[in-house]
């Protein structure tokens, strides 16, 4: 769907209609619903079905401009309503302007799990950068090189990042390791950002990276951030940990001709631990999983020969 077109005359913060002002927030969300040929209703179905529930009265102040979205909640049915009505992404974020009012915005889940939560904290001391409440994960990609025992070698990760702070330059990434780390994992061929400082727990298990953007990301914008991971454990298994749903994530793996494995395996885990396991099929040479709107938790992949059967 074509963008939205605005008149002459408009600026990025109001427009006038019938000399009634109103913000070109609600000019766009009210432009786009028109559009699409969607009622409020049919909105305030399709958002509640995504788990971002907005009262229809709500949805009408929104597009009359007499409110306007405001605090974590809102900014995800926003977010939520630029993919329902086919918009451009941050089209309508990008139009918001910060609320002038001093709000109590909830907390991000602890993204390593409850069990890791002293870990966390830890990390986010040594690694001091913007809250996590600030960046959504539109879409993230996880391809795995493995090695002739099937044991991960690399990974390579893209993600579509975007800000839903008034500026985005720097971002933390980082996991928890299934074993014990001596050192920090490799990050190389890092496109979009440059390493500013690393950091490993004493237990060795939980790590990360404070990554500095290669620009300043403003509000309802988004930044493709991609890099390669190597000194791994020698597991034979990938995941990524989500604190908000996100549109997609992709997980996939291609194995040695000579080294496919007998069996694989898709998990889920949900931040206090809890894990669901469903069989997964191994095509050719290859294991992938997609999920549409996962989060918060972890997907991940796994795989084996006989003699290690789950």
């Amino acid at each position: 769907m074509a963008g939205i077109q605005r008149s002459p005359g408009e600026t990025p913060i109001l427009a006038a209609r019938n000399g009634v002002v109103r913000d070109t927030f609600a000019l766009a969300l009210a432009a786009a619903i028109a559009q699409r040929g969607v009622s409020l209703s049919w909105l305030h179905r399709r958002l509640a079905d995504r788990a971002t529930p907005v009262s229809i009265a709500t949805l009408s102040y929104w597009r009359s401009g007499i409110r306007h979205p405001e605090g974590p909640v809102s900014t995800r049915a926003v977010e939520e309503i630029e993919d329902l009505l086919g918009l451009a992404v941050g089209e309508l974020m990008s139009l918001l302007q910060r609320s002038r009012r001093t709000s109590v915005e909830a907390a991000a889940p602890n993204p390593l799990g409850d069990a890791f939560i002293e870990e966390t904290r830890w990390l986010r001391q040594h690694l001091p950068t913007v809250r996590p409440v600030e960046v959504r994960e539109l879409s993230t990609r996880i391809d795995a090189t493995v090695d002739g025992d099937g044991h991960v070698v690399s990974q390579r990760v893209s993600m579509l990042l975007q800000s839903i702070s008034d500026e985005l330059t720097e971002l933390n990434v980082g996991d928890v390791s299934p074993s014990v780390l001596e050192r920090t994992p490799t990050l190389s061929d890092l496109r979009g950002a440059d390493v500013d400082r690393a950091a490993l727990h004493p237990d060795g298990r939980v790590w990360g990276y404070r990554l500095r953007l290669d620009h300043t990301v403003p509000i309802g914008e988004t930044i493709m951030l991609e890099y390669t991971l190597a000194g791994l454990p020698p597991v034979r298994e990938i995941s990524h940990v989500q604190e908000r749903s996100s549109r997609q994530t992709l997980l996939s793996v291609i194995f040695p001709t000579a080294s496919r494995p007998d069996w694989g395996q898709v998990f889920h885990q949900t931040l206090d631990g809890a894990e669901k396991t469903a069989p997964r099929p191994i095509n050719g040479s290859s294991m992938f999983v997609v999920e549409h709107g996962f989060g918060p938790g972890r997907v991940g992949l796994r795989w084996g020969y006989r003699g290690d059967a789950p």
